[in-house]
């Protein structure tokens, strides 16, 4: 039996790499490679067959499942199309604003769902921002960009994976500021990529576009889609005015619906809800909205790497991450997060991986750890823009070869991903990651 700390960290290593080349060069799903890799490991090391699920919270799954159930709906049911034609709609005769458009809707959309819902951005984005002279690459980095921001908010899809995660690592030592590195990840990325806009929006020469979009009128809103936008604007209500109202008012009444004003049990019930009023059909929702692949990966991988945790790894890895040189450390969390995520998953293998260990390695260097935290978020989103990605490549797809050029639109949105990288590693290194929501512990 392997029973030192150091060669079980190796042993881990050498699975979590294999994990990855073996999903990679024979396009498998890395989730169930993950998880026979933890069997395995679980022998290697004296483990009980019942240690393995418990490696990885549920909650985490869960979350994602009611998340993507939810707003499945609206996706389903022509609300999130509405919006992004409505609100597109009124910049329509204001082209040098048309980017910034695009940045904000894709944060619109994506705290509606996901980084998934830049297939929606960029479905109307594309096309108007050809009628004025956009370059293809520039429409594609806004839309991107705004989905990645977005996808950051507590209750969308890649901010309330993280705060799970965050809640149950290193037995529920964060769980109470969770919810503080959450929305310091997404100000600090809603900042950053804010800047980077700026830039790209000047080297395009944003600033001399002409002329009107050309789109059609959004249609008015049908009935299922207005009672659509009031079940989100209750749902709103529920994750993000509860929490102050409990916090400036008090009482018990508060105090008791503010324990259940979380993200999954809010969207479960919302998604009952959405079955019962018909808002849209729950079977479709169901086979075509949830994530599986994503969920397979995240459980299977969650459990391997979540071994690490049980077997002493992650605080093992924290001690050998304390010898790089303090003003490295945002940076180094943030490259290697960044490029690990070029070959793998954010939400099943940078974030399970990561994010424990920098849980170990911020407060033993004195360091904010919602900087840390945020750089192994944000780098490691930022680098979906990247067409070898799951995001990327639905922006691409959502792109018409009549508009801009696939071929074409695939290069250079890989150099933008590269390029964008690096504006980031600058901005980790002048200190803008995690400005918002300083903490120490």
């Amino acid at each position: 039996m392997v029973t030192s700390i150091p060669s079980i960290s190796l042993l881990l290593g050498a699975f979590f790499v294999a994990a990855i080349v073996i999903a990679f060069v024979k396009k498998v799903n890395i989730g169930v490679l993950g998880l026979a890799f933890a069997v395995l490991l679980g022998l290697l090391t004296d483990l009980k067959w019942k240690d393995l699920p418990g490696a990885f919270p549920t909650t985490v799954v869960l979350t994602i499942f009611s998340v993507t159930l939810f707003f499945g709906f609206f996706a389903e049911n022509g609300t999130i199309q509405y919006l992004a034609n409505k609100f597109l709609w009124k910049f329509r005769n204001t082209p040098k604003l048309i980017p910034f458009a695009f940045y904000l809707l894709g944060i619109l959309l994506a705290a509606l769902g996901g980084c998934d819902m830049v297939v929606f951005t960029a479905a109307v984005a594309f096309p108007v921002g050809k009628s004025i002279g956009m370059k293809g690459q520039h429409v594609g980095v806004c839309a991107m960009l705004g989905s990645m921001a977005g996808s950051f908010l507590p209750w969308s899809l890649h901010g309330s994976t993280a705060k799970a995660i965050i809640e149950t690592m290193n037995d529920g030592k964060w769980a109470h500021v969770a919810n503080t590195i959450s929305w310091g990840t997404f100000f600090s990325a809603f900042a950053i990529y804010l800047v980077i806009i700026l830039i790209y929006y000047f080297v395009f020469k944003g600033h001399k576009l002409s002329g009107q979009a050309e789109m059609e009128e959004p249609a008015a809103a049908t009935p299922i889609q207005k009672k659509s936008l009031v079940i989100i604007l209750g749902a709103f209500f529920l994750i993000v005015v509860v929490p102050v109202l409990t916090k400036m008012i008090g009482g018990s009444f508060l105090t008791t619906i503010n324990r259940f004003s979380s993200v999954a049990p809010v969207c479960i019930v919302g998604a009952v809800v959405n079955m019962l009023m018909n808002i849209g059909d729950d079977k479709a929702v169901l086979k075509k909205r949830i994530p599986w692949n994503t969920l397979a990966m995240l459980w299977g991988m969650g459990i391997l790497l979540g071994l690490g945790a049980t077997l002493g790894v992650n605080k093992y890895l924290g001690e050998l991450a304390e010898h790089i040189p303090t003003g490295m450390v945002l940076v180094s969390f943030l490259l290697i997060a960044g490029g690990l995520s070029l070959f793998s998953s954010s939400l099943s293998v940078v974030y399970p991986l990561l994010l424990p260990i920098a849980g170990v390695v911020a407060p033993n260097l004195g360091l904010n750890p919602v900087a840390i935290m945020a750089a192994i978020i944000i780098g490691s989103a930022t680098t979906a823009m990247s067409p070898l990605s799951t995001a990327g490549g639905l922006l691409l797809s959502s792109c018409p070869d009549e508009v801009y050029d696939n071929s074409m639109m695939f290069n250079n949105m890989f150099i933008m991903a590269v390029i964008t990288m690096a504006l980031l590693a600058v901005a980790g290194a002048v200190g803008m990651i995690g400005l918002w929501g300083t903490l120490h512990l």
